[in-house]
């Protein structure tokens, strides 16, 4: 299920329309209209806003219900499981690599997520420049790069530039062909990058 959907579905279990949740959260119907057809992500700073008002966590709103429970309360498995530690994401979400390993060999072990697919590295968030939501500290893991990055279009993810660098952000649609443009909430929106691949996130820890 995608953000979009999972929008749609708490909104109907309130019985609410789209209008009454736009009131609720000082929005437009037009634009939880486009969110729930994934033709937009709500910015970071209203997600917090959006799940308090459907009674759902933020995790939970984002990634769905397996990653909020992984959230409350971290399998115990996964403290047997280390993973590499490959980067850090500083201001305006940039990832400073630790390394240049293709996977990351790292410098640090950090606990692996229950259930790690093989690959799977992580990067650590320093300050708060994806305010409010991840915060300081929280590792953000992902396993996969896929080439068919229209598919991932307003979802947060990783990605991987032309140039070498590393970002997350949401992705969206350059004003140049085959160019996107990545946006956060506390930097300015990153225009017409040369996307290589993404990284779907696989899951957050605080």
């Amino acid at each position: 299920m995608t953000l979009g959907q999972r929008i749609a579905a708490k909104r109907r279990e309130k019985k609410w329309s789209q209008g009454r949740l736009a009131i609720e959260i000082g929005s437009k119907q037009t634009t939880i209209s486009e969110w729930e057809r994934g033709n937009s992500h709500p910015p970071r700073k209203t997600m917090a806003i959006l799940a308090k008002a459907l009674d759902i966590g933020i995790i939970e709103l984002e990634f769905g219900e397996q990653a909020q429970e992984d959230w409350d309360d971290p399998p115990a498995a996964a403290a047997v499981r280390t993973i590499p530690l490959v980067g850090d994401i500083g201001a305006g979400g940039h990832i400073h690599p630790i390394d240049d390993h293709a996977q990351g060999a790292g410098l640090e072990d950090v606990p692996a997520p229950f259930n790690a697919a093989k690959g799977t590295v992580a990067v650590r968030v320093n300050g708060d420049s994806l305010y409010p939501f991840p915060r300081d500290g929280a590792l953000i893991y992902y396993s996969k790069r896929q080439k068919n990055i229209i598919d991932y279009l307003h979802e947060l993810v990783i990605c991987h530039l032309a140039d070498g660098r590393k970002a997350i952000k949401i992705l969206t649609p350059g004003t140049l062909p085959g160019r996107f443009t990545l946006t956060s909430t506390n930097a300015p929106p990153m225009m017409n990058e040369e996307v290589e691949s993404v990284s779907p996130i696989d899951w957050i820890k605080p």
